[in-house]
């Protein structure tokens, strides 16, 4: 969606054109033909700033206090009890456990809400690809139910949080009270 140049002030303070438009890339990053992390946090900021101009913009002039829309993101138990060999998986869930509090407050003023699910063991694909005695013995580690989650639980669990006002800025864990071992 493109801003109208009519427009005195984009969504972004101070300017009417959103920022990547404008921002070269470092030099190291040029030259690897790659960006650097930096330039992806200012992507992912303007990517959150983007959604809420467009979530917003429909409701220009209506109640100030009217909600706008919400963001509901993913990141997992691993970002809390990472296992060994998951430095990577678990840190780049960390950030995502770290982004719906900071998220909130910036969005706020477009009437966005920002939340995150962390869910533990999941029905998914992937789990499907080991043997079913690998599954068991993830589901024992399940205080209550023991059992992995099934995906009608992550949607129920998102549809919650879409239609719950008031919650705003927080990590949700859905993973039956796992607490992940090292291995």
């Amino acid at each position: 969606m493109a801003i109208p140049p009519s427009r005195s002030r984009g969504p972004w303070p101070g300017s009417a054109a959103p920022p990547w438009s404008e921002r070269p890339l470092s030099t190291p990053a040029r030259v690897r033909g790659r960006t650097t992390v930096r330039d992806e946090s200012h992507r992912l900021n303007d990517h959150y700033r983007l959604h809420a101009y467009c979530l917003s913009e429909p409701h220009a002039g209506s109640d100030p206090a009217a909600q706008r829309g919400v963001i509901v993101n993913t990141a997992s138990v691993a970002a809390y009890e990472g296992q060994i060999g998951q430095a990577a998986y678990s840190s780049s869930k960390g950030g995502v456990v770290g982004l719906p509090l900071p998220a909130a407050r910036d969005l706020a003023q477009y009437g966005i809400r920002v939340n995150t699910i962390a869910p533990g063991i999941v029905e998914t694909p992937m789990p499907a690809t080991v043997s079913a005695e690998f599954r068991e013995g993830l589901a024992a580690g399940v205080p209550f139910p023991r059992r992995p989650a099934r995906p009608d639980e992550y949607a129920h669990l998102a549809l919650t949080i879409i239609h719950h006002d008031y919650l705003n800025g927080e990590v949700i864990r859905m993973d039956g009270a796992l607490r992940m071992t090292p291995r």
